[in-house]
């Protein structure tokens, strides 16, 4: 209370000892515990008011929990600055990179692009927005960034992966393959993009490069499990694929020297991987590999000199009735057996096929492909 009720004057005395409040005007007098009724009798509401506050507190930061998860008090720091105004180029980039972990695209999209604002080339942003259009199938706009990003001079295997897919989904699986063997040269040990690029692969039925895919990262020596059973799965499809007229495929050279060309030495051993070198007469392999692929040697051999990397060996020759080079079938054909040998394709392959040598870019590429009129050839 601050006036006097009776007549207005603001001239209250508190007179402490008796607890009253008495005006020097008129003498009106009041008792200290009456003032305070107005306050009781407004405390349910006050008290109400604050559970109320609390209460949308508690479902506020549930909310914010639920959300942001882990990075809720990240999150909350970086849009305090926000309504300051104060954030700053690394707080965006921090705020895309949540929004990354936690799968938001349109977050995601939002602070990169605010990155922009502050650094039109800024490259974490440019990948960033491509790779997040892409995953919302607006392939357009995703495009756009990556070609900007790479015009840079951006490296990002990731980012050379999501510019793959991104491509082929929109029909040119040509160009999408180009790339996906991009992200897989920058790393070979980036299992996500080379199982990806034998599934497109698979796709198109191109069965021997995609296996020669596999030759090129595991330097043709299938020891794991996983790779195991994808070369079975891939080996069944093309097995069970007529074979055209004229067979004609692709193997790649990831190291830009060494084709891995898948072969089968006889109907029922597995396959195994042979590379390319058109210098050495005839077939080659090592006395090891024989005994590991259960392979019998005749009794009566013909001893032969082998020129190798080494130099000259001695070694031993026999025939063997059918062997199968991707999905070509070449009879009686010699192969030549040393020590120091490896497990090469010499110019056998130059009487069976046609060669051909070309790049895509920054990959090598080896065509092999006989006609009927070869076939018609071999068999006079």
């Amino acid at each position: 209370m601050r006036v006097c009720p009776e007549c207005g004057s603001s001239e209250l005395i508190k007179h402490d000892p008796v607890a009253v409040v008495q005006c020097s005007e008129c003498g009106w007098v009041q008792a200290v515990s009456q003032t305070k009724v107005s306050f009781q009798a407004n405390l349910p509401f006050y008290k109400w008011s604050i559970m109320g506050l609390a209460v949308l507190f508690f479902v506020m930061m549930t909310i914010q929990f639920m959300t942001w998860r882990d990075f809720s008090y990240d999150v909350a720091h970086l849009t305090v600055k926000r309504v300051l105004g104060t954030e700053t180029l690394d707080d965006w980039i921090e705020l895309g990179t949540i929004c990354n972990s936690l799968q938001k695209s349109e977050c995601a999209l939002h602070a990169f692009q605010e990155v922009l604002k502050h650094e039109p080339n800024h490259m974490t942003a440019l990948a960033n927005l491509g790779i997040n259009f892409a995953k919302l199938k607006r392939y357009s706009e995703a495009k756009s960034y990556f070609r900007v990003y790479f015009s840079l001079g951006g490296q990002g295997y990731d980012v050379m992966l999501w510019f793959a897919r991104t491509v082929f989904d929109q029909e040119q699986p040509e160009e999408g393959l180009r790339w996906y063997y991009e992200a897989v040269k920058s790393n070979l040990k980036y299992d996500l993009a080379t199982e990806e690029l034998i599934e497109k692969l698979r796709l198109l039925k191109r069965y021997e490069e995609a296996l020669g895919v596999i030759g090129a990262v595991t330097r043709g020596r299938i020891d794991t499990e996983k790779w195991s059973n994808l070369v079975f799965l891939v080996v069944k499809e093309m097995r069970a694929e007529p074979i055209s007229q004229e067979v004609s495929f692709h193997i790649p050279s990831l190291d830009g020297e060494h084709f891995f060309v898948p072969v089968w030495l006889t109907q029922n051993s597995r396959m195994n991987f042979f590379t390319v070198n058109t210098n050495v007469k005839g077939m080659t392999l090592g006395e090891d590999f024989l005994s590991e692929n259960l392979i019998s040697i005749p009794k009566e051999l013909k001893s032969v000199k082998i020129k190798t990397t080494e130099g000259e060996q001695q070694g031993y020759a026999f025939d063997f009735k059918q062997v199968q080079v991707g999905r070509v079938k070449i009879p009686n054909l010699e192969v030549k057996v040393c020590e120091a040998c490896t497990a090469q394709l010499g110019d056998v392959l130059r009487r069976h096929f046609r060669l051909q040598y070309w790049n895509s870019h920054r990959t090598e590429f080896l065509t092999l492909t006989q006609s009927s009129s070869l076939l018609k050839d071999e068999s006079q």
